[in-house]
């Protein structure tokens, strides 16, 4: 039970639900799909949970929706993502992103969204035979009940690494904010399955967020209040990148994002073009 004295306010209590131990999947889906809450985050929380000491599973459902005792460190990682995404949306990060990603891309083709998540920036690109992929499948199901009635609108749960799609595939490729939420060594690895299935010539549109020397405590507030654990420096990407000799690599550049009272850090974007031979 929560320490004595202590209770629940209402945006805790709403994400406590998906913790209840309510079985029925379409009330997990729809508070998924409503606040772009992701399956691994409730698993990870979960996971941190029972090391601190709290209870475990009384029953074999999945560990997402079972009943804990000390459930307070559990909604701490929740609110967590729901407040993030909160502050994203209250800074115009949505249309800043839709803006800045669609002013690279060149419809019609077919758009591969690489870490596409819930589908929230799908909207913009349905001039595209638009693909989203994630390696979530709770995120990839909300993101088809969202856009069922768009026939060119494709969502994929699976592992890029794994190959879900064929050879020179794409005419674009979006890997837009999902950089810094991988490792260095599973970076290089994911670019690579992104070259295979993109059309020779044709150009991987990388965007993420990048500290500079310039940021000061609001970019690092920012940085340091996102989901992702690896942000990196223009210069570290790029470093990452190189080596690999499969792309021609243009000029980076960068763009300062919202325009809001709390500045978050500028989004690099650098073209990654496929070479032809």
């Amino acid at each position: 039970m929560f320490p004595a004295g202590g209770r629940l306010f209402p945006l805790e209590a709403r994400a406590f639900d998906v913790f209840r131990g309510i079985p029925e999947k379409t009330n997990r889906e729809a508070w998924i799909s409503e606040y772009n809450i992701s399956s691994s985050l409730s698993l990870y929380a979960t996971e941190v949970f029972i090391r601190a000491g709290g209870a475990k599973p009384t029953s074999k459902r999945a560990t997402s929706t079972t009943l804990f005792d000390r459930r307070s460190i559990i909604i701490g990682f929740v609110i967590r993502e729901y407040v993030w995404n909160l502050t994203q949306s209250a800074l115009g990060a949505p249309e800043f992103k839709a803006k800045l990603y669609r002013s690279v891309l060149h419809p019609p083709g077919r758009l591969l969204d690489f870490g596409c998540a819930t589908g929230h920036l799908a909207g913009a690109f349905l001039e595209f035979e638009y693909y989203g992929v994630d390696i979530e499948p709770d995120v990839i199901e909300a993101a088809r009940a969202t856009f069922k009635m768009h026939p060119n609108a494709h969502f994929v749960a699976a592992d890029i690494r794994l190959r879900p799609f064929a050879e020179n595939y794409f005419d674009e490729v979006l890997f837009a904010g999902t950089a810094h939420h991988v490792d260095d060594s599973l970076l290089p690895a994911i670019l690579k399955e992104l070259h295979f299935c993109l059309k020779p010539g044709a150009m991987i549109h990388l965007f993420d967020p990048v500290l500079q020397t310039k940021d000061n405590w609001q970019q690092k507030l920012m940085r340091r209040i996102d989901r992702g654990n690896w942000p990196r420096r223009c210069e570290e990407i790029l470093g990452l990148i190189e080596p690999l000799g499969i792309f021609e690599i243009g000029e980076p550049s960068f763009h300062p994002p919202y325009g809001a009272v709390i500045q978050d850090c500028d989004f690099l974007y650098l073209p990654l073009r496929k070479r032809l031979s």
